[in-house]
């Protein structure tokens, strides 16, 4: 397997927030804010669950990806927003010059092929990670524990 990479789960992540009904990011609004940082804590949930594994290779990837997506010390996703924002002449579209917000422009059936060339943990992870994004969205109470 080739080595999952952070521009490959946000281009899996944004599939997957249009197979659930979801076309606009405002990366900086509070509430996606919240989802970010459930979405980093599922990532770290399973770098703990692959510390212990037998794969170190999966382990390192997830670790690598957490670190290359999580808050900065001024909890702001600027890194994250980066890498979406890397995705806007395939994926991604920016109505105005300050990209508060990010258009997905992805058809299902386009976000359904993305998402099949996944392997299985991979594909579990952008599954998890995008349904508790989409969680701390609408509950503000409500935090994946990492």
């Amino acid at each position: 397997m080739r080595e999952f990479t952070a521009s490959d789960f946000c281009k899996a992540f944004l599939s997957q927030l249009v197979l659930v009904g979801d076309r606009v990011l405002e990366p900086k609004s509070l509430e996606n804010r919240r989802g970010f940082q459930n979405l980093i804590n599922v990532l770290d949930v399973e770098a703990n669950r692959a510390e212990g594994g037998a794969d170190r290779n999966w382990y390192k990837q997830i670790v690598r990806l957490r670190n290359a997506l999580q808050a900065s010390n001024n909890g702001a996703f600027e890194s994250f927003e980066t890498k979406l924002r890397d995705l806007q002449t395939s994926s991604v579209m920016h109505p105005n010059p300050k990209y508060e917000h990010l258009t997905i422009e992805i058809s299902p059936s386009f976000a359904t092929a993305i998402l099949d060339r996944l392997d299985e943990r991979a594909r579990r992870l952008v599954e998890d990670a995008t349904n508790a994004f989409e969680d701390g969205k609408r509950n503000p109470k409500r935090v994946v524990a990492a």
